[in-house]
């Protein structure tokens, strides 16, 4: 009945009056007013506002005013008019203290107010703990809210520094991880998306921008999530094509924290077959010093070389014409797959060799490509297995040259894989680094340790007398270990050996 007699507004100017007694009493009567729903809608609050900043003005009707607005909070409307006014604290402590059900309102009204430059910095000061902890929750109407609201705060470039120290991009990177579908989650007030063209050129910016390296891990492994979806595979591209971002990448490999070279890797291992750096990037990363065993703890503690056979696998089934970045990135795939051969005397290296059979994936590579740099490194991977087959074989079922038990998945026995014949062919190469590769890693089964007379006895019936001659005729240069010993072995053999 007030409400409806009663001119509100005639009150609050009665606020301004030079009499002190009339100020006071308006406050008081105004406190009374603002315990109803009704009445309290009707309250022009930017004067409160201005009232209660003046404590040094008058004690009493800032004590009024902050009853006044305490009144106001029970009303979630009052909460939201004052924050569109300027009072940003109810709003930001229901937000930070309420139950789930209030967090969720104060988050919606926060992404949907106009703030100025210092409101946003001043909401990000106070809630941004509170916001970035609620990305995490599994109600998707509410995640998406918060991420209304962090594309507010975020649209003031200095807040970045505030969202890096509260860890929101791994949080994000976490809620995506765990299944989360990318495309529902909004990133600014226009709709856009986490998988378009914006957000992904912003999330690029950030790494080219030497950002701290647990930033930068975090921001991969976002990019890493979008790489699922090939809509979002192809705006990366895209970007990353436009921006020139592949120098970044590649400096990234270099830093001193592993853990981002390791990101990088994995996230240019899926991107090679679409960008023609990329593809330089896997092979520059195989040629990086292969014995560094920290790196390769690195690589393979993140699960990279399932991906490298998932790649390798496609690309012969697909054929290298199906890209023309086909072949550099499969030269550099197997590169990588190299390197874990060279740090053998690690159990772990050890144990990723048997597990994924790299005796066979070497031997296959010899035959199911055109590239003479696939080649050549199939071959050193063979050798380097192969050197590993006298430590690894296991007695009493003996292989004729190891003398042990030999497999070409647990000792990477060549005989048991059957590349013998397949690297002889090999020395037929034109590419005289095909032939060393391969002579190299015949002339494994000639070491001191093997049983010369055997494995001389083995090449014989492979014909390798025929492809040895053409060697020694046509690569004089090159190790002279095998036609020696088969020579030797020619005169000091019995009449079967000769």
């Amino acid at each position: 009945m007030i409400a409806n007699i009663m001119d509100i507004s005639a009150m609050i100017e009665l606020m301004s009056s030079s009499h002190q007694e009339i100020r006071h009493a308006s406050l008081l009567f105004l406190v009374e007013l603002s315990r109803s729903q009704a009445l309290g809608e009707k309250i022009v609050h930017l004067m409160l506002i201005r009232v209660k900043f003046n404590h040094h003005v008058d004690s009493f009707a800032a004590e009024k005013a902050d009853k006044i607005l305490k009144n106001l909070e029970r009303f979630p409307d009052n909460i939201k008019q004052m924050a569109e006014n300027g009072f940003l604290d109810p709003l930001l402590n229901h937000l930070t203290e309420g139950s789930e059900e209030v967090q969720m309102e104060m988050t919606s009204y926060l992404g949907e107010l106009i703030l100025s430059n210092d409101s946003k910095a001043y909401v990000a000061e106070k809630a941004s703990t509170s916001i970035i902890k609620m990305v995490q929750s599994g109600n998707t109407i509410f995640r998406n809210a918060v991420f209304k609201a962090l594309s507010q705060i975020s649209s003031h470039h200095p807040n970045g520094k505030i969202l890096v120290e509260k860890e929101a991009a791994a949080i994000l990177a976490n809620v995506l991880e765990s299944g989360v579908e990318h495309d529902s989650i909004k990133v600014n007030t226009h709709g856009r998306r986490l998988s378009s063209n914006y957000a992904v050129y912003n999330i690029i910016h950030m790494l080219k921008n030497s950002t701290p390296d647990e930033l930068n891990i975090n921001l991969i492994r976002i990019l890493l999530c979008l790489t699922k979806s090939p809509r979002s595979m192809d705006t990366i591209v895209s970007v990353v094509n436009e921006t020139e971002a592949s120098y970044t990448l590649i400096e990234l490999i270099n830093k001193p924290h592993e853990q981002v070279g390791v990101a990088v890797i994995k996230l240019l291992i899926l991107l090679a077959p679409h960008v023609e750096k990329q593809a330089l990037s896997a092979r520059f990363l195989a040629k990086l010093p292969q014995q560094n065993l920290t790196l390769n703890l690195a690589l393979l503690n993140n699960n990279v070389v399932p991906t490298i056979l998932e790649r390798i696998f496609l690309i012969q089934r697909n054929g290298t014409r199906t890209s023309r970045h086909a072949t550099v990135y499969l030269e550099g795939l197997v590169g990588i797959l190299v390197r874990f051969t060279a740090t053998l005397y690690e159990p772990q290296m050890l144990f990723l060799s048997r597990t994924h059979n790299l005796t066979s994936v070497f031997t296959e590579m010899l035959i199911k490509t055109s590239s003479d740099e696939v080649q050549r490194l199939s071959a050193i991977g063979l050798e380097n297995l192969s050197l590993e087959s006298v430590e690894t074989r296991k007695i009493p079922v003996l292989c004729p040259v190891h003398r042990g038990a030999c497999s070409s998945e647990t000792t990477f026995c060549l005989i048991d894989a059957k590349a013998v014949e397949r690297l002889l062919a090999c020395l037929d190469h034109e590419n005289d680094e095909v032939v060393e590769a391969s002579m190299a890693a015949i002339c494994t089964l000639l070491d001191d340790k093997v049983d010369v007379d055997t494995s001389v006895s083995l090449l014989s019936e492979n014909n390798a007398i025929q492809y040895v001659l053409k060697v020694v005729k046509e690569h004089r240069q090159e190790d002279r270990l095998l036609p020696a010993s088969l020579i030797s072995a020619f005169h000091n053999g019995n009449d079967s050996m000769k």
